[in-house]
């Protein structure tokens, strides 16, 4: 997670990923539409790899990383 280049990005909650039929798309809308039911649980976030794949996750930040899980700065935009 700390790869260089790697960094977490918030989806819009109209973001086009939630409509993807793959797994990535599938997995962050699931993140985002049971994170109120788990504790701790961060939806709508994703980790852009250097290769621009991207990565749902629901859970806030991990000890020891230097990336900011919880509240990323930016929008993650698919058409970039």
């Amino acid at each position: 997670m700390n790869t260089p280049g790697t960094y977490a990005a918030g989806l819009p909650g109209n973001s086009p990923v939630y409509d993807w039929t793959n797994t990535t798309g599938t997995v962050a809308y699931q993140t985002w539409i049971y994170q109120d039911y788990i504790r701790g649980a961060a939806g709508g976030y994703v980790l852009v790899l250097p290769t621009k794949i991207i990565i749902p996750y629901g859970a806030s930040t991990p000890a020891g990383s230097a990336i900011p899980f919880d509240f990323p700065q930016q929008s993650y935009n698919p058409s970039s």
